[in-house]
């Protein structure tokens, strides 16, 4: 779901008559992927493992190190963009080794050194987590507001095209899910990892490839 159908998926929209910047937003959400933390909070708050959504979370955007380089050139060609992007792939792996490497190593070492003094603390990590997830949207929000109130005659094409794309994930999830049989606890781990796509690296690859482009912006946090 968040290497194969997803890419596929945004291949599929992408072949609408959109405007290029919907395009590269489309794009660029479509190799995400899932979400560092709200995904894990939806799949507890729903009743799922949210241990098997944190493992699917850690190992997706770690192995997204390698996939989201691969992946986003042959889409960009395939839209026709690839010359208006310079891809520079050791860069974008570090970028993506730092945002997603460095808060887990943080927490291991967090954790095994200073287990007794934190735990006081464990009770409000829930809370902890869901407003960092809530600021994190608010933030990106603000960043993409200049584009939405300057580009309203787009907001209904990027409503419909993200929205089309989201479903068709969510449809494909629940396919897949019904036909592995997958058990309940770990199929909203599924559901909801298969088919969030992580905002904060999705903004600092729009920054790093797309400067200035608001109404790329406005795609991925209009997404999320």
């Amino acid at each position: 779901l968040i290497f194969l159908i997803a890419p596929l998926l945004g291949l599929l929209i992408i072949q609408l008559p959109l405007q290029n910047e919907i395009i590269l937003g489309i794009v660029l959400v479509s190799v995400m992927p899932s979400t560092l933390s709200s995904g894990v909070v939806m799949t507890e708050s729903a009743g799922g493992n949210s241990g098997h959504a944190l493992l699917i979370t850690l190992l997706a955007n770690i192995i997204a190190v390698v996939t989201i380089p691969i992946f986003l050139e042959p889409l960009l060609l395939v839209a026709g963009k690839a010359k208006e992007v310079h891809l520079d792939q050791i860069s974008i792996m570090l970028k993506i080794v730092s945002l997603v490497c460095t808060p887990l190593l943080l927490g291991i070492f967090t954790r095994r050194f200073f287990h007794k003094q934190l735990t006081f603390l464990l009770p409000y990590t829930n809370i902890f987590n869901q407003l960092g997830v809530l600021s994190i949207v608010w933030i990106s929000a603000c960043q993409g507001k200049q584009s939405i109130l300057t580009d309203s005659a787009n907001i209904g094409y990027i409503l419909s095209s993200v929205s089309l794309f989201h479903l068709l994930l969510i449809a494909t999830a629940f396919l897949f899910i019904h036909m592995a049989k997958i058990p309940s606890g770990k199929k909203e781990a599924v559901l909801f990892m298969g088919i969030q796509k992580t905002l904060p690296l999705n903004i600092i690859l729009q920054v790093t490839l797309f400067p200035g482009s608001g109404t790329v912006l406005a795609v991925c946090v209009l997404h999320h």
